[in-house]
């Protein structure tokens, strides 16, 4: 299976948890990014969309 695209937005910012605002993905998630396998990277995924609509639940705003 062909490993996935980032799914980097190019809005880097990291709060002080080291999660990046832009995608969701903690510091240490974007580093083995591309050594992930597909398995890997899909959890990745999921944890960083969980993040994202934290955030944004956070801030009282709808995810887009």
């Amino acid at each position: 299976m062909d490993k996935l695209p980032s799914p980097c937005v190019r809005n880097c910012c990291l709060t002080n948890e080291d999660i990046c605002m832009g995608c969701g993905r903690s510091y240490q998630e974007i580093l083995d990014w591309h050594q992930a396998n597909t398995h890997r990277q899909q959890l990745i995924l999921e944890k960083a969309k969980v993040r994202l609509e934290e955030m944004a639940e956070m801030r009282g705003q709808p995810l887009r």
